[in-house]
């Protein structure tokens, strides 16, 4: 059996050699005993990807179950044993099976809090009983870890495990992933390895705008600068570039959005008189609509800009005094003033301006809490 398998294990090392040798992969492929993955995540507009072998808890040579037996019997605690083929040196666990398992960045990152630059990594493990050390290496593309050198480290994070319910074939996952982070998992048999990967999003997405801004300015139409400025707003971000980028948007016509833009930069600008003169001209606009000062007021009140809103929202019922939304949004001023009477009869003119009941309990869910 294991003449059987020092075959197979030569023979897959022939073909990797053979294809790295000639400087292409080998069009002759056979499947492999622990087949191959690729997972990718997106975080905000970043990727990760790892490259990976899935071995397998139950023997694919024999079909013999190793459950109980992997963490510090198949995969030694600690370096693995010290082996006859490669650099013959102290080496860290491949974190997969064949080929060295790879993780790439499209953008620098940080795993754990430490820096890691844009670009492709070995993926290697220390495993201990209750933790793991990830080591990313400039070494990436070898066979195994056997060519592992630990000069070529690029960091070293420890991490604790945690207990899992039985997984049979290795699985890599990106768990817990909002913009700007992701927990990455290995799983296998009853061992979870996680470790944490995060991206500085705004200004990853602010970089960008920055070198396809000439995109923008070929679209037609307004839209596609004030979503950049809006960005920036959003983030609280490259303040003063986003109100250029709004100034070229207004220039290609102005609208309710641009303008409301427009005015919420200049307040954080600490701009408030050029601020209101901004946002009096936006309402004035012939074509704005009650969806548009009622949402833009209602940004303003999550926000803490209860005067801001206030204007708006006087200014929507000067204006629409019929509809209900005028209405509801006074209410959510008073209220937030503790002025409870007033908002309770703003609430009662918002939900007899309406006959369908679905819109009544809009209302009435406004204010339950």
């Amino acid at each position: 059996m294991k003449a059987h398998l020092f075959s197979i294990l030569c023979l897959d090392l022939l073909h990797v050699s053979f294809s790295q040798t000639f400087g292409q992969k080998n069009p002759i492929e056979y499947p492999q005993l622990s087949s191959r993955s690729q997972i990718t995540q997106t975080i905000g507009i970043s990727k990760v990807t790892i490259d990976y072998g899935r071995p397998n808890v139950i023997s694919p040579q024999n079909g013999e179950d190793r459950t109980g037996q992997i963490w510090g019997d198949r995969v030694k605690y600690g370096y693995q044993p010290v082996s006859s083929y490669g650099f013959g040196n102290d080496r860290p666990w491949r974190a997969g099976a064949n080929i060295a398992t790879s993780i790439s960045f499209s953008h620098d990152a940080k795993l754990e809090g430490q820096a890691v630059k844009a670009g492709k990594y070995g993926l290697f493990m220390l495993i201990e009983e209750e933790s793991a050390t990830i080591i990313l290496s400039n070494d990436n593309n070898g066979w195994g870890s056997y060519f592992y050198r630990e000069e070529n480290d690029v960091l070293r994070i420890k991490v604790k495990t945690e207990d899992i319910p039985l997984t049979k074939i290795l699985t890599y996952s990106f768990i817990e992933t909002d913009k700007n982070k992701s927990v990455i998992v290995l799983d296998w048999e009853y061992k979870r390895i996680p470790f944490n990967v995060s991206f500085d999003t705004p200004s990853i997405v602010v970089d960008n705008l920055r070198k396809n801004i000439l995109t923008l300015h070929y679209e037609p139409g307004w839209y596609g600068l004030n979503r950049a400025a809006q960005y920036c707003l959003d983030n609280n971000i490259n303040i003063e570039e986003a109100l250029e980028w709004s100034n070229q948007s207004i220039n290609r016509g102005k609208s309710f959005a641009n303008l409301a833009t427009k005015s919420s930069l200049l307040d954080e600008l600490g701009r408030k008189e050029e601020a209101l003169i901004v946002i009096k001209e936006a309402m004035g606009l012939s074509d704005v609509k009650i969806t548009d000062t009622y949402f833009y007021g209602d940004q303003l009140m999550k926000a803490g800009k209860t005067a801001k809103a206030r204007i708006i929202f006087e200014h929507q019922l000067s204006k629409w005094p019929d509809h209900w939304r005028s209405s509801l949004g006074m209410a959510k001023v008073y209220a937030s003033e503790g002025n409870d009477k007033k908002a309770q009869k703003m609430i009662n003119e918002s939900l007899s301006k309406t006959e369908s009941e679905g819109i009544k309990r809009f209302i009435q869910n406004t204010f339950k809490n």
